[in-house]
């Protein structure tokens, strides 16, 4: 086994090993994550073995420092990611959940074949910011005890849906059908295995949103086939009855025919600042889909739009945000446009804030190109940072949760120094503002 250290690289499947300097001491570190293309059998939770080198580079000595090298820095659910927004606390922010599709098990092989065993969770983040700032905090790792049921696929729906005021809970799954939680009290008991008999046939999606705008929440429901499923409440607020109406609302199949026979619809319907409907929808594919002509044309054909920048305020951001995505869209930064959180099946998030940036979980970073000089790199007291081209208008530090650690501005200077011996060891990222661009480079703080 290699590295021959107190504890060898245990990867599922195809452990690739990278050796370069991480932490920029001038010796080369050994990284190691699985390379295996079949994202079913890969370990998607502590997949990134760090082993710092304390020897030299003709003669390392590794020792292995982290499991999870960045993934512990972020939010990761291990295979899939399935975001929903939903103000749980009603505290007026709204908080963030977590389904996805499952967390690495274990490895066996069956007739030659490596098979891999996974089992799905639901995470509650708290809001714990502001309508301006929001700061999601893991705070239930195990929401409504769903690890229990060993399911694949979990995807949250929240509504009240007994009329005992409080907010209960329809899990999507692998199976194609809903499972009813009923909320008693802050605790969750199964009511309904199958609820309303509703089986769209595999990895259902749902939704409870007021499609029709009666006051009603109608049930839609994405699935494997990449269709979306519309069930209309034709009961009351407090005793709904959802009746099929279409599998096939707005004539929509996000299926890509030259690339797979599946679509995986993870349908989102939002009302824009004009309190239109709108509907952003996943795929497996990968591309986020937005439609309008939605409100008075229930039975007819939605219409495709390429206005997502404008709701959200971004510029030159693609939409293919990566393998089996999920979108979850609110008002949760105050400013009038829409937020997205976006999760595909790596397990990761994307925060899109209004400026086509990161925050959350993964901060989009941006080469320098070799306009900026940082130095020294790593540093416990003060970086020296100038820049080859343009002058500097903004310098802000980030963790790799995309938290700011550190902000100052600047008259258009070529040089500068920014004092970083109040932050903690570890690695940033940097985002250098310029009248002629702007880049991102990484930083490390010892």
């Amino acid at each position: 086994m290699f590295p021959s250290v107190e504890e060898n690289v245990q990867l599922f499947s195809m452990p690739a090993a990278a050796y370069i300097d991480v932490n920029n001491d001038e010796k080369k570190d050994l990284l190691v994550s699985p390379f295996d293309p079949n994202p079913f059998i890969s370990n998607g939770k502590e997949s990134v073995w760090l082993y710092l080198n304390e020897g030299e580079n003709n003669q390392p000595v590794f020792e292995l420092h982290t499991k999870d090298f960045l993934q512990a820095d972020m939010i990761d659910r291990g295979s899939g990611a399935y975001p929903v927004l939903f103000d749980w606390d009603h505290d007026g922010l709204d908080d963030l959940f977590v389904g996805n599709y499952g967390e690495y098990q274990y490895s066996y092989y069956e007739n030659y074949f490596l098979r891999s065993v996974f089992r799905s969770r639901l995470a509650y983040y708290k809001n714990t910011g502001t309508t301006e700032n929001p700061q999601f905090e893991l705070y239930d790792n195990n929401f409504a005890g769903l690890w229990s049921k060993n399911l694949l696929g979990i995807f949250p729906a929240f509504a009240d849906l007994n009329g005992d005021g409080t907010t209960d809970l329809l899990v999507g799954n692998e199976k194609g059908t809903l499972i009813f939680m009923r909320n008693d009290g802050g605790n969750f008991s199964v009511s309904e295995e199958q609820y309303f008999n509703i089986d769209v046939g595999e990895y259902s999606t749902p939704q409870l949103f007021d499609l029709d705008k009666d006051g009603l929440k109608d049930l839609l429901i994405g699935e494997k086939g990449g269709n979306i499923n519309y069930y209309r409440n034709t009961g009351t607020s407090s005793q709904p009855e959802f009746s099929f109406i279409t599998d096939s609302l707005g004539k929509i199949n996000v299926t890509d025919p030259m690339i797979s026979y599946n679509g995986y619809s993870t349908p989102w319907f939002f009302e824009d600042a004009q309190n239109n409907t709108r509907l952003v929808v996943g795929s497996e594919q990968g591309f986020l889909f937005c439609f309008d002509g939605i409100d008075g044309n229930l039975d007819g054909l939605f219409t495709p739009a390429n206005d997502l920048h404008e709701l959200l305020d971004t510029t030159d951001v693609s939409f293919d945000r990566g393998y089996r995505t999920s979108a979850t869209l609110a008002h949760i930064s105050g400013g009038g446009y829409l937020k997205m959180i976006a999760g595909n099946f790596s397990g990761g998030l994307e925060y899109f804030n209004g400026s086509a940036e990161v925050l959350p979980g993964i901060i989009q970073y941006v080469s320098n190109n070799g306009n900026v000089n940082i130095y020294p790199n790593p540093a416990d007291d003060v970086i020296h940072i100038s820049v080859s081209i343009g002058r500097i208008r903004t310098i802000s530090v980030y963790s790799l949760t995309g938290q700011l650690v550190y902000q100052q501005h600047f008259d258009r200077l070529k040089s500068t120094e920014i004092n970083v011996n109040n932050l903690n060891k570890g690695m940033y990222l940097a985002r250098i503002e310029t009248d002629a661009g702007n880049y991102v480079v990484k930083i490390s703080i010892e």
